[in-house]
């Protein structure tokens, strides 16, 4: 025993080194990693045949004298105990004794000291007794052996598929055919190269063999032809005719035989079993002996039995195949073949029995997953031409209805959106047992959406299929009660149930549920693999390409409505235009007196403001549709907001409609401290669009703005109040006001109104149309933030007031290419008693700011120009006095254009066509 013991030594190991003499001479031996070295008896050492002064050895110096093909077997098996891969093992090898082999088993477990990474194995020999085994056995064990070659007629090389037998002085894995000669002798060698030219060349024959002896042990040498091939295959082995050797009976060939995992069934001539070996006892249950053959025949089906007795009774040397039932119902597949084969000398035949089940199996398997990926590249090219997830899945779920056709499956998509599951199909379930599912469970599962929380459903069925260990009630929890499932599964006899999700790129598309039943054959989860692979990546594909679809579609739509609102700009132009053109035209034709003069410019005035006004909305729908327009959001008081709609609504109003039509504005009492968080320019946009629609579509009557605050909101009603409108247009108005604002209609001719809808929806209002007492009213609602500490004034009906402006000692550069516009702004500034000059272009401009600098008070920048724009002259005269004010004009009024205007040093902006009020406030601004 060792003279140190740790503590915590498990206790098995610490027993037997505590009695380690005891079990030493018992046969025991024992391994410890400190030493490396094997502990045996003295009496083990002698009977293995090692010289050894000591009770321990290495482990090679027993590799030393085992049998060379039992080496890596015994290796492995000692390896795989040190590591710990394996706690117990059992191991036949031979080792030498004398001039044979003697066969011995060990028996070996395994523990460790896990505080000090110490590990023990323990073994005990068995069969180690010499005079065990005769020299006949070992004969014959030996003639068993034998080693195989390939043979190539045209380069005559050898090359051995197993090691050379030892008796042959060479471990070279090639050899020419001269080689042979020096075993075989010159005369049988050249005998065998003759027969071999003619066996290769002319013979019929199926074998060629050669029998010769070397060193007084006889050998058989033989040749077989490969079909479809050149080469021979070959075999060398060692030869001993079994029929002259007495000493070679049924009883000491059963002795050998009991140990090999092949049974072994003597019968003689009356169809008496007479001899087993333990192996056939424990496979066919004898415990009697003799007895009759046919005491099989009740494991065979008929026509097995009729196969196995007419191939025992025969005279051929084929393997035969058979099923087999053992009375606890397991079914083995056995390799049947004759030993000896003599009955004309033999009163007995020796059949073997080897247990080929799991080959069988396995075979069988291979068959099935070779039928599979015939099948899977079928499915591949299947679903490359389907478009729809749902059409996916149904292929899916088809192939395993084809695959396991008595299994029931379940598929469904997932929306990883909304994680809503919907259940596609169901496949494995005729007709009359779907009823029994919908009458179970109360609803009919196809169509069926159910919520399913995304990362729960991701650790229920991962991308790999597995089986479920948690019931489908309690994954559908209070969705399939306990008692339903339970009914189901009693009625289909559920065994079990796998699922796998159809996952892609992180992305969950959907899933199926496979249920086994007790009549399904076998469900490998790794075909199912294969098929959850496909399905997933062209779920991926086809989610892309319907995600591409609907944004060419989208984009198409856009194209297709901004072509109609272009269509509809220039429809809605051209007839303001006409005016314009017909009115401007009778200054030219006509003599006009001064009161129709001025009529008619009022009407060019209030025409070309339409025009303007339809521009201008037009450019803020494209920008709600590119999302490019700019919201601006600040505290508002409601009152001051109302005030500036009323301003803004008597202006815009008088563009589209006469007077017969009356817009009255109502305020709550006490609601001077109303605030709401909002852009007022676009709100107020909004609301007078809506209340020119109105006016439009009465032509005659009124119509009422007022807003209240109901639960923390405020709600903006714009109602028709009296109106000649019949009856049946009015639900049609209604009806498409309706489409409008859920954007179900996209007619064009309510662009406006769809602007209106979308910058209160950019607000973050809500739109309602309704109609109420048989009257239109929209209504938006925001948020209502409350202000505290702060007046309102009110501001009624505001008296036009004439201001008399004069500026006669300013100058005011006009920047402009285009003459007409030069002698508006000209007008305009004279008659505001200012002086002017003029420069077509930025280089003009520069040019005069060189040469009269602090002359100028102000610029009125064109942008685009010829020779030199607006920005680049603005920057070069800001070198030259960066105090001149410069104001931008331009036709353009996207955000951009500011901005630029802005880094180029510009201090102002004004939009073309220009306002005279406009202009004359900014004109104000910078000369005072």
């Amino acid at each position: 025993m060792p003279e140190s013991m740790p503590n915590n030594i498990p206790r098995s190991i610490k027993h037997f080194l505590s009695n380690e003499k005891r079990f030493l001479n018992a046969g025991f031996w024992y391994w410890d990693s400190e030493s490396n070295k094997i502990h045996v008896s003295k009496k083990v050492l002698k009977t293995l045949g090692i010289a050894n002064e000591s009770d321990e050895f290495e482990f090679n110096t027993l590799l030393g004298i085992v049998y060379k093909t039992d080496k890596d077997k015994l290796k492995r098996a000692f390896n795989r105990l040190k590591k710990g891969f394996s706690l117990q093992r059992e191991v036949d090898f031979r080792v030498k004794e004398g001039k044979g082999w003697q066969w011995v088993k060990i028996i070996a477990l395994t523990d460790e000291v896990v505080s000090e990474g110490k590990r023990y194995i323990i073994g005990q020999f068995k069969s180690i007794d010499v005079g065990k085994y005769t020299s006949s056995e070992y004969d014959f064990l030996d003639a068993m052996s034998f080693a195989t070659f390939r043979y190539n007629p045209v380069d005559e090389v050898i090359s051995w598929q197993t090691s050379v037998p030892d008796d042959f002085s060479s471990s070279d894995e090639f050899w020419n055919i001269d080689d042979f000669k020096k075993y075989l002798g010159e005369e049988t060698f050249k005998s065998l190269k003759s027969n071999l030219q003619v066996f290769i060349n002319q013979s019929n024959s199926k074998e060629l063999a050669i029998n010769f002896n070397y060193r007084s042990i006889p050998y058989k040498l033989s040749f077989a032809k490969v079909r479809d091939s050149s080469f021979l295959q070959g075999v060398l082995y060692r030869y001993i005719e079994a029929e002259n050797d007495e000493s070679i009976n049924m009883q000491k060939f059963s002795k050998i035989l009991n140990r090999h995992q092949v049974a072994f069934l003597e019968i003689d001539k009356n169809e008496n079993v007479v001899g087993w070996n333990g192996f056939a006892a424990k496979i066919f249950g004898f415990e009697n002996s003799p007895c009759q053959i046919s005491i099989l025949k009740k494991f065979f089906s008929d026509t097995e039995w009729s196969k196995f007795y007419d191939w025992a009774k025969g005279e051929t040397t084929k393997q035969l195949t058979t099923s087999f039932k053992r009375e606890n119902d397991d079914e083995l597949i056995l390799l049947w073949k004759k030993v000896i084969d003599d009955a004309t000398e033999r009163e007995s035949t020796i059949f073997a029995a080897r247990d080929i089940t799991g080959q069988a199996k396995l075979q069988g398997r291979v068959k099935e997953l070779e039928h599979s990926l015939g099948r899977l590249k079928a499915y591949s090219l299947k679903i490359q031409k389907l478009t729809t997830g749902s059409d996916v899945l149904k292929a899916f779920n088809e192939e395993i209805k084809q695959l396991y056709p008595k299994a029931i499956s379940v598929v469904f998509s997932y929306n990883d959106d909304d994680n809503f599951l919907t259940i596609v199909d169901i496949s494995g379930v005729n007709e009359k047992s779907y009823k029994v599912i919908v009458d179970e469970l109360g609803w009919n599962p196809i169509g069926r959406r159910l919520f399913f929380d995304s990362e729960n459903l991701r650790s229920l069925l991962p991308s790999n299929t597995k089986e479920l260990t948690i019931p489908i009630n309690e994954v559908l929890d209070g969705i399939v009660s306990v008692v339903s499932y339970k009914n189901l599964e009693r009625i289909f006899g559920v065994e079990k149930t796998f699922g796998v999700g159809f996952i892609k790129d992180d992305r969950v598309y959907g899933g199926t549920l496979i249920i086994k039943s007790q009549n399904s054959k076998e469900i490998y989860s790794d075909v199912i693999d294969e098929y959850a692979v496909l399905t997933s990546s062209h779920l991926a594909i086809v989610n892309q390409i319907n995600e591409l679809k609907a944004k060419i579609d989208t984009l198409k739509s856009k194209i297709s409505e901004q072509y109609d609102l272009i269509t509809h700009i220039s429809h809605s132009v051209r007839t303001p235009l006409n005016s314009i053109l017909g009115f401007s035209n009778l200054f030219e034709l006509t003599e006009i007196d001064e009161t129709q003069r001025k009529d008619f410019i009022k009407i060019i005035q209030e025409q070309s403001n339409e025009i303007l006004e339809q521009m201008n909305q037009f450019q803020d729908y494209v920008r709600v549709a590119n999302h490019s327009i700019s919201i601006i959001k600040a505290n508002q008081c409601i009152n001051d907001l109302l005030v500036e709609l009323q301003d803004a609504a008597k202006s815009s109003c008088s563009l589209v409609r006469s007077n017969t039509v009356i817009v009255t504005f109502s305020k709550p009492e006490n609601s001077d401290f109303l605030e709401i968080y909002t852009d007022s320019g676009r709100i107020i946009q909004a609301f007078v669009i809506y209340i020119n629609y109105l006016s439009k579509i009465i032509q005659a009557g009124s119509i009422d703005f007022r807003y209240s605050i109901v639960e923390g909101k405020v709600i903006f009603s714009i109602s028709e109040v009296e109106s000649a409108i019949d009856l049946s247009v009015r639900e049609q108005i209604i009806e498409a006001l309706k489409g409008v604002v859920g954007e179900e209609v996209r007619n064009i001719n309510y662009f406006n109104v769809i602007l209106a809808n979308r910058i209160i929806d950019l607000l973050g209002g809500d739109i309602r149309i309704s109609e109420e007492n048989e009257k239109i009213k929209v209504e938006v609602a925001f948020d209502l933030n409350v202000k505290v500490d702060e007046s309102f004034e009110d501001n009624e009906e505001e008296q036009e007031t004439t201001t008399l402006v004069d500026y006669k000692n300013n100058i005011i550069l006009i920047v402009e290419d285009e003459e007409v516009n030069y002698l508006i702004l000209k007008e305009l500034v004279h008659s505001w008693g200012a002086s002017s000059l003029w420069a077509k272009n930025g280089k003009e401009a520069v040019e005069l700011v060189s040469s009269l600098n602090k002359s100028i008070d102000l610029i009125l920048m064109d942008i685009r120009m010829p020779v030199m724009d607006g920005y680049a002259a603005t920057m070069e005269i800001k070198q030259i006095n960066p105090n001149i004010p410069v104001v931008a004009q331009t036709a353009y009024s996207a955000p951009e254009e500011r901005l630029k205007a802005q880094a180029a040093g510009c201090n102002g902006y004004i939009t073309k066509p220009i306002d005279p009020k406009a202009l004359l406030n900014v004109i104000e601004i910078f000369l005072g």
